[in-house]
């Protein structure tokens, strides 16, 4: 399944006795092999596991829900209502509070009343599995059979499963082969208040879709009825109450310098002063912020009488599900906005809301995206305090002020108005839409006309759109990979350097959470490890490397992989994802008929960096202005080099390319290049005379049909468009 890619390369070194003696102190042995994960995985030949979606999807639904059939939920009340509304309208808006079960109940509803074939979207993996997990129990049958979830690298239906539990992503990848939604008799769009960008775009191609048969139904607890309603031509609103106990909502009394602090400062309170046992919730931004709380409280808790969990996304579903599981101890579980929506945590008492979450905003004028903490909504705030008052009365702290609250926005912003949309311009091209059509797309909310010029730009610079604005066929062929399109348009090209193969690791492993472990007592026994792989060339290479490593291990003569990731400090999960993106990713270039086979290369390093300054071309570039800061080219923002990048920031790294810009601290921190790599003076001197459309394909390249010349092109003239006079002035210096 996973075979290695370099045989030529040597295999990984032993761990240095420093690293081991950090280890045996920080850290206990794995509990499985190579041979097994612990949550219901075999292995294949090679040794690599992987996982039988069945098993504890069914094993959850038992131990976890019973047999209750739900049939006090709020909802039920409303059942004949819902139905007969669905029957005689082609769409159905539904605000169903916290607590009135429509997740759950409302598919039942369609299945029993004759629909033979739902799906139900979810915004998160986790959400549909311990939904379909919990209706499956529901309706007494196996998850997989009558019921069962689709996500990413787990599909647990069958041929004869009615009702599909899917994340909007995997909806979408559907939709790019069926537009018309043909295998569904209903479309159930849940939490639609998260607008995230499939979900928007799911409703934009549901609203034109031709299927007259198709019902769809809009379902959210906090949702502007009025604007979906008013979007699907005065669709009717049906409004259902929650069961929600009263939830006590406390707020700071002064500003909190450090909202992390304050929340771990805020349960330790719960924790000695409160006389209710019950759980607490704790919500932060991101894994290192959850697990540095988490091993806070484990110190504090020295009788060991609580169960401290954490709860993000890039856990694996073993590890997930442990919130979820009864338990005899207290538990104290510090979460992502994963758990805000969608999942219901019987027990829990309190909950402890940081009022901070991180985004991606994309600055479509500068073209550069950057990842930020910022302050939630208060319908975000609303949803946490309602955690607290699922199963029985709670309280909610809020480590910031009532001033504070008063002044977040309403709403969250949708991710539409927020994110870079090449790709989400670049989907709605395969799907027939005009370059005129997307420019006025009637959406609940429309993108910003410079977001969607930018994307239009920068798919024609990528060779995505021809002249005329119409898709390429090399457009075509980034649209079926399941990535970036400037990464798509990396992996397509790569196979001209022959680092197909190792292009397509780097790129899986950009795609999931960082490998390294990150909790604060191991972090600098991580970073030894990372220094271990680490190249003075670029990130890039770094990836490649440990890629490289993890699929020597996973084959007959390396250490196993459960062993390589103990010993290099490295999450296995992460890495097992990563091994699957990457083989993902070489199967759809088989079945596009593009090489994905290369030839043995015993050093790759230069031609990696270079197919990544390719497939960035002129978009992600800096330039050095002094020791350790840079400028980017297309808007000369002043930046500086992330710290964990292996670039040094000398005279010899004058050019970079770079995979993001990352927000740091306060308002005074410049943004911080991350994902580096040292660009060569002659690929920029190179760069400044050509573009991707004015290169002529080789003869034998399979993909040359979509690689058009275009000797008219005056690039000089689009290079002066497209980067600052400083960027062409040090071009110049070269």
């Amino acid at each position: 399944f996973f075979s290695p890619i370099s045989r030529c390369l040597e295999p990984p070194a032993e761990v240095p006795a420093c690293m081991a003696a950090d280890r045996k102190r920080a850290r206990s042995p794995p509990a499985e092999s190579c041979s097994g994960n612990g949550f219901g995985a075999s292995a294949d030949r090679n040794g690599c596991a992987w996982r039988h979606g069945n098993s504890w999807a069914s094993q959850g639904s038992q131990s976890q829900h019973g047999n209750a059939p739900g049939t006090s939920l709020p909802v039920w009340q409303h059942r004949q209502a819902i139905v007969e509304c669905i029957k005689a309208h082609r769409v159905v808006v539904i605000v169903g509070e916290t607590g009135s079960g429509k997740s759950t109940q409302i598919p039942q509803f369609l299945l029993k009343e004759g629909y033979l074939s739902v799906a139900c979207t979810q915004p998160r993996v986790i959400s549909a599995i311990t939904l379909s997990a919990r209706v499956a129990s529901e309706m007494g049958t196996r998850c997989g059979d009558t019921v069962g979830y689709a996500v990413r690298f787990d599909n647990v239906t069958s041929e004869c499963t009615r009702l599909r539990y899917v994340t909007d992503g995997i909806l979408l990848q559907e939709c790019m082969l069926e537009p018309s939604f043909a295998p569904y008799d209903v479309v159930i769009i849940d939490e639609a208040h998260e607008r995230s960008i499939s979900t928007d775009l799911l409703l934009c191609l549901l609203k034109r879709s031709a299927h007259s048969r198709l019902k769809v139904v809009i379902m959210s607890a906090t949702l502007e009825a009025s604007k979906f309603s008013a979007y699907f031509d005065g669709a009717p609103v049906l409004q259902i109450e929650g069961k929600q106990y009263p939830v006590a909502i406390v707020h700071a009394p002064r500003p909190a310098p450090d909202y992390a602090a304050a929340t771990v400062d805020e349960v330790k309170r719960i924790l000695r002063e409160e006389q209710d046992q019950g759980h607490i919730l704790a919500f932060l931004t991101g894994e290192a912020e959850i697990e540095d709380a988490c091993a806070e409280i484990k110190r504090f808790d020295a009788q060991g009488r609580l169960q401290v969990l954490p709860l993000y996304a890039a856990l694996g579903p073993a590890e997930q599900r442990r919130v979820f599981e009864p338990s005899r101890c207290q538990k104290v579980i510090f979460c992502t906005n994963i758990a805000e929506t969608s999942v219901t945590i019987d027990g829990v008492s309190f909950v402890v809301d940081c009022g901070h979450r991180k985004e991606k905003h994309y600055d479509a004028m500068a073209r550069v995206e950057t990842l930020q903490v910022l302050p939630i909504s208060q319908a975000s705030a609303r949803q946490r305090a309602g955690r607290a008052g699922r199963t029985k009365p709670g309280k909610c702290f809020r480590v910031y002020t009532e001033g504070f609250h008063n002044q977040l926005a309403r709403e969250t912003t949708p991710e539409i108005l927020r994110s870079n949309i090449t790709s989400f311009v670049l989907q709605l091209l395969q799907l027939g839409f005009s370059t005129g059509e997307i420019e006025a797309l009637p959406g609940l909310d429309p993108p910003p006309a410079p977001a969607v010029h930018s994307a239009l730009a920068t798919l024609r610079l990528l060779g995505a759109v021809d002249p005329q604005g119409r898709l390429s066929a090399w457009g075509s062929h980034m649209c079926r990979l399941p990535i970036d399109a400037t990464l798509a348009h990396t992996l397509l090209q790569a196979h001209e350097l022959d680092v197909t193969e190792q292009v397509a690791g780097v790129i899986a492993m950009l795609s999931v959470p960082n490998p390294f472990t990150s909790t604060r007592q191991q972090r600098d026994c991580a970073a030894r490890a990372f220094h271990h792989f680490k190249h003075q060339d670029g990130d890039h290479i770094t990836l490649h490397t440990i890629m490289d490593h993890y699929l020597w291990a996973c084959g007959d003569e390396g250490e196993g992989a459960a062993q390589f990731c103990y010993n290099h400090w490295l999450h296995e999960r992460h890495m097992h994802q990563a091994a699957q993106v990457r083989q993902q990713l070489l199967q759809t270039l088989q079945r596009l008929g593009a090489p994905s086979r290369t030839r043995l290369i015993r050093d790759p390093s230069d031609r990696l960096r270079e197919a990544f300054f390719r497939g960035g071309w002129a978009l992600q570039l800096a330039y050095r202005v002094q020791t350790f800061y840079y400028h980017t080219v297309t808007d000369g923002r002043r930046c500086c080099l992330h710290h964990s990048t292996a670039v040094k920031g000398s005279e010899k790294d004058a050019w970079v390319v770079y995979h993001e810009a990352v927000a740091q601290g306060g308002e005074d921190e410049v943004p911080a290049l991350r994902i580096c790599s040292r660009a060569d003076p002659e690929w920029v001197l190179r760069l400044a005379g050509e573009a991707s459309s004015d290169r002529c394909p080789r003869p034998d390249d399979p993909l040359a049909p979509a690689l058009t010349p275009n000797p008219n092109r005056d690039t000089h003239r689009w290079l002066a468009d497209l980067w600052t006079p400083q960027a062409l002035q040090a071009v110049a210096e070269l």
